[in-house]
Parts: C-alpha cells; sequence; structure tokens
C-alpha cells in the first residue's frame, strides 16, 4: 500500500497477501488489518481500505462509490453459475479482458 497512491480493495490486497499466506481469504485479511491498534489504516465502504499516512483524491472516492455492493456481485455469480453449471469464475479472466493489472 506504500507503493500505491490510490486506495486498495481488500480483495486486491489479499491477493498479493495470498502469495505468501496461501491459506488465508479477505474475511481473514480484513480482521486483521482491523486489529492493528496504531491506527495505520483507514477503513471506507465497500472494503476498501488506505493508509493513515496518506491523502486520496476524489478520483479514489470515485471509485469506491462506482464499485458493486455484495448482493450485486453475488446476483452476478448465481447468473454465472447458471449459463456455465460445469465452470467456476476466475478473477483472472477479468482482469485479462479489461487489462486491469
Amino acid at each position: 500500500m506504500l507503493a500505491q497512491n490510490s486506495l486498495k480493495h481488500i480483495s486486491e490486497t489479499t491477493e498479493y497477501i495470498l502469495q505468501y499466506r496461501p491459506g488465508t481469504n479477505e474475511r481473514s485479511v480484513l480482521t486483521n488489518v482491523k486489529t492493528v491498534k496504531n491506527k495505520k489504516f483507514l477503513f471506507f465502504k465497500n472494503s476498501f481500505v488506505g493508509l493513515a499516512s496518506k491523502e486520496y483524491g476524489e478520483k479514489d472516492f470515485q471509485e469506491i462509490e462506482n464499485s458493486k455492493k455484495w448482493n450485486e456481485k453475488f446476483i452476478e455469480l448465481k447468473n454465472f453459475r447458471e449459463v456455465n453449471s460445469n465452470k467456476r469464475p476466475s478473477s483472472a479472466i477479468k482482469r485479462v479482458a479489461t487489462g486491469i493489472k
């Protein structure tokens, strides 16, 4: 997060941590970050996290507003599974298709 200048969704942070702790998950990461006592992190709606030592711009907050809610993501997943009953969704596919790294 120090090297980044934008807020990060907990899923992005978890993806990075999975390289070193393959058994973890988003909920565990978020819980652990929230237990840090030194007020190093800021928490925003829709599971976005930032550093207290940084300032974030309007673009970051717009991304939060535009992010999908849990129930919207669940409906997408449900629809995907109905159409693709033998497949599992992969976030890697979306990143390749959209150019997100």
